[in-house]
C-alpha cells in the first residue's frame, strides 16, 4: 500500500499498488538494459560478437522504451479527461472484498508516474476505474429510486 499526498495538503488517502507487484516477473527496459551491459562486459575478446547485433538490441531497447512512453502518456490522457466526470471506482476494503465507490472526479494528479483520480476528497488509483457514468444516467436513477 502506497500513501498519496494530493497537493500539499495534509489529508492523506491509501491506495492499493498491485502494478508493482505484477511488474516484479516483467523484463522491464531496465532489466533489459542490465543484460546487454553484461552480455557486452563478459563477451569473448577473442571472438567479439557483431556490432550489428548490439544495433538491432539497441533499437530494440529504444523501442521498448517509446512504448512505455507512450502508455504513460496515453494514461494520463485518459486520467485527465475524466475531471469533471462521475465515475465509478471499483476498489477493494481491508479484508480483500470488492467495494465501489462513485462520484465526480475533483482533479487528477500523478504520483511516480502513475495517475490518480481525486473523488469526494479521497485519491484513487487510475487503474482501480470500472465505469465512467453519464451524470443525466445517475440523476434519471435517483428519481426511480
Amino acid at each position: 500500500m502506497s500513501s498519496v499526498n494530493p497537493l500539499g495538503t495534509n489529508q492523506t488517502s491509501t491506495v492499493t499498488d498491485t502494478s508493482a507487484i505484477e511488474n516484479k516477473n516483467a523484463l522491464g527496459k531496465d532489466a533489459f538494459l542490465q543484460l546487454l551491459v553484461t552480455q557486452m562486459k563478459y563477451q569473448d575478446p577473442m571472438n567479439p560478437s557483431d556490432s550489428t547485433q548490439y544495433m538491432s538490441q539497441l533499437a530494440q531497447f529504444t523501442s521498448l522504451e517509446e512504448m512505455e512512453n507512450l502508455n504513460t502518456n496515453f494514461d494520463k490522457a485518459s486520467a485527465q479527461d475524466l475531471v469533471g466526470k462521475y465515475v465509478i471506482m471499483k476498489t477493494e476494503d481491508a479484508a480483500g472484498k470488492a467495494d465501489y465507490v462513485s462520484g465526480m472526479v475533483d482533479y487528477m494528479l500523478m504520483q511516480n508516474g502513475k495517475p490518480f483520480l481525486s473523488i469526494n476528497d479521497h485519491v484513487y488509483d487510475y487503474e482501480d476505474l470500472d465505469s465512467v457514468v453519464d451524470p443525466d444516467y445517475v440523476a434519471n436513477m435517483g428519481d426511480k429510486a
